[in-house]
C-alpha cells in the first residue's frame, strides 16, 4: 500500500527498538499513530481506519500528496472517506467517549478534529498553538493525556474529550511523567527535581479527574499543584531515566501496584555520582513505596497482577536477564534469555506467558511460561515484536514482521509462518468477528483474514487519491 513518509518526531512510547516492555501490540480502541501506515480499529463498531496517500513520492518541489483517512465497514467492506488530511503531518486517531478524535499538525501546530464515530460527521474542530506527541486515554475515555512537544520540558496536558478543553498539569519540577490507572479516571504522576545534582529527588502524586473537573482544574492556593491529591509522596536520591530503558509508569491490572522505573543516585567518596537502575513500587492501598534494585523498565504485569515483568543487566555472556518480580514480596526470579543485546518483551493476555524478542527483531523468540517456570527458544526465523495482535481466549499471537505473517501458539510454545498471497506490513484485529485486518505492502488492498480457517475472507481496495470534497 502507498504510505505516508515519516514526517514527525515520535515520542518514546511509540519507538521500536527500545528495551523493556514492547509497545507493538495493536488493540481495537487503542490510540494509533497513523503516519507509518498503521491500521486503527474502533472497538465500538469494529470499523477499520487507514490513512493512505495519492503517492509516497515527495521529491517533486511543492508537491503535496492527497492524504485521506478511510473508514472500512467490518461486514460489507464499504469504504467511506472519514477525513481529508492533505497538508497535515503527524496524524493520530483516538477513540474517546465523545467520538473519533483526529489529531494532526498543520503549519507545525496541532489541530484537533472530533467526529461522530458512526456518521463520521465533524462535531468540533480546535486549532492549537502547540505540537502534541504521545497520548494516554483514561478508562472512561473522557480524558486524554498528551505531551506538548513545543514547550521546554515537554509538559503534559489533559484534554477533556467532550469539549477538547486543555489543562496543563501544573508542577514545580524539571520533568513530569504521568499515566491513568486502569479502573478509574485517576491520574498518577512522577515529578523530578534537582537532576544532575548530588541530591536528586522525585515526587509521586495522583488526582481524581472527576474531582478536578468540579474544581475547574484550578491550582491549589499557595501550591504548584492541583488540589485534592490522592497521594503526595517524596522520594529522595532518584533521577529520571531517559535512555532505552525509560521512566514509563506501569500499573497492575487491578491498580494495586504502580511502578516507576528510575535511576538511584549515589555519591561516591570522590564526589562522583553513580546511577543504577531500580523500580519504585507503590502500593496504592497503603501508599508504601518499595524498591527493586537493578531492575529496569518499562515493565509489564501478568494478567493476574501477581508478577512484575522487568529485566536486568547483561550476564557474563552478554545476554540480558528477564526478571520476574513477585509483586507482593518483590522477590526477584532472574531468568537468563538466550538473546544477544537488548531485549523486548510482551506479557500475554491469556495465561501467564512472557514472549521475549531481540530489540532489533533479528533473533528467534523466547517463550517463558511463568506458571511452569519453563523457558523455550522457539524454532523458526528471527521475528520482532513491533507489530502484532492477541487472539484473546485462544492463547495466540499473530505477528507481522518483514512482510510476513506468523502465528504464535503460546500454550504449545510454537511459532509458524502463515503463507499469504500478499505482503502484510500492519495488523489489527476484530475480536467479535474473529478477523485479522492486514494491509498489502504491494498494493492498496486491505485484507480481512480468518485466523481459524487461515484464509482470506474479504479484500478491500482503497480508492487512493480520491480526497474528501
Amino acid at each position: 500500500m502507498l504510505r505516508l513518509p515519516y514526517l514527525a518526531l515520535v515520542s518514546t512510547l511509540a519507538l521500536t527498538g527500545c528495551t523493556g516492555l514492547s509497545f507493538g501490540e495493536n488493540n481495537p480502541g487503542q490510540d494509533t499513530w497513523l503516519g507509518n501506515g498503521a491500521i486503527a480499529v474502533d472497538d465500538r463498531t469494529e470499523t477499520s481506519f487507514v490513512l493512505a496517500s495519492e503517492t509516497d513520492d515527495t521529491s517533486t518541489p511543492g508537491q503535496i500528496p492527497a492524504k485521506t483517512l478511510f473508514a472500512i465497514d467490518p461486514d460489507t467492506g464499504l469504504v467511506r472517506e472519514a477525513a481529508d488530511l492533505t497538508g497535515r503531518d503527524d496524524p493520530r486517531l483516538l477513540f474517546p467517549a465523545s467520538g473519533l478524535l483526529v489529531m494532526s499538525e498543520e503549519n507545525n501546530k496541532d489541530r484537533l478534529d472530533l467526529f461522530d464515530h458512526e456518521t463520521l460527521t465533524l462535531k468540533k474542530s480546535v486549532e492549537l498553538d502547540v505540537r502534541y506527541h504521545g497520548t494516554r486515554m483514561s478508562p472512561s475515555r473522557k480524558f486524554i493525556g498528551v505531551a506538548d512537544n513545543t514547550s521546554q520540558q515537554f509538559p503534559i496536558h489533559v484534554l477533556e474529550a467532550e469539549t477538547l478543553a486543555k489543562h496543563v498539569i501544573p508542577h514545580d519540577g524539571e520533568w513530569l511523567e504521568a499515566m491513568f490507572l486502569n479502573g478509574s479516571d485517576t491520574l498518577v504522576a512522577i515529578v523530578f527535581y534537582d537532576q544532575g545534582t548530588p541530591t536528586p529527588r522525585a515526587r509521586l502524586l495522583a488526582w481524581s479527574m472527576q474531582e478536578l473537573t468540579i474544581l475547574g482544574f484550578e491550582k491549589e492556593p499557595g501550591s504548584a499543584f492541583w488540589p485534592n491529591r490522592v497521594f503526595d509522596i517524596e522520594v529522595p536520591n532518584v533521577a529520571w531515566d531517559l535512555g532505552a530503558s525509560f521512566t514509563w509508569v506501569g500499573t497492575s491490572p487491578d491498580d494495586k501496584y504502580v511502578v516507576f522505573p528510575v535511576r538511584k543516585a549515589e555519591v561516591q567518596p570522590n564526589d562522583e555520582i553513580v546511577y543504577t537502575h531500580e523500580l519504585l513500587v507503590l502500593d496504592t492501598t497503603t501508599q508504601e513505596i518499595r524498591a527493586v534494585p537493578g531492575a529496569r523498565g518499562p515493565v509489564g504485569f501478568t494478567p493476574d497482577g501477581s508478577t512484575i515483568v522487568s529485566y536486568g543487566d547483561q550476564d557474563m555472556n552478554g545476554n540480558q536477564e528477564l526478571w520476574l518480580v513477585d509483586a507482593a514480596t518483590l522477590e526477584v526470579d532472574p531468568e537468563p534469555v538466550t538473546l544477544e543485546g537488548g531485549i523486548s518483551y510482551f506479557v500475554s493476555r491469556d495465561g501467564n506467558f512472557v514472549v521475549v524478542g531481540s530489540s532489533n527483531g533479528d533473533q528467534r523468540l523466547v517463550l517463558y511460561d511463568v506458571d511452569q517456570d519453563r523457558s523455550t527458544q522457539m524454532e523458526g526465523p528471527g521475528v520482532g515484536l513491533d507489530e502484532f495482535v492477541s487472539r484473546v481466549g485462544r492463547k495466540e499471537m499473530w505477528i507481522v514482521d518483514d512482510q510476513s505473517l506468523f502465528r504464535l501458539d503460546l500454550a504449545a510454545g510454537e511459532i509458524e509462518a502463515i503463507p499469504t498471497t500478499f505482503s502484510p506490513e500492519h495488523v489489527n484485529i476484530l475480536p467479535t468477528r474473529d478477523r485479522l485486518v492486514l494491509d498489502d505492502g504491494d498494493s492498496n488492498d486491505i485484507v480481512f483474514f480468518d485466523p481459524a480457517a487461515r484464509s482470506v475472507k474479504t479484500i478491500v481496495a482503497l480508492p487512493v487519491g480520491k480526497t474528501s470534497p
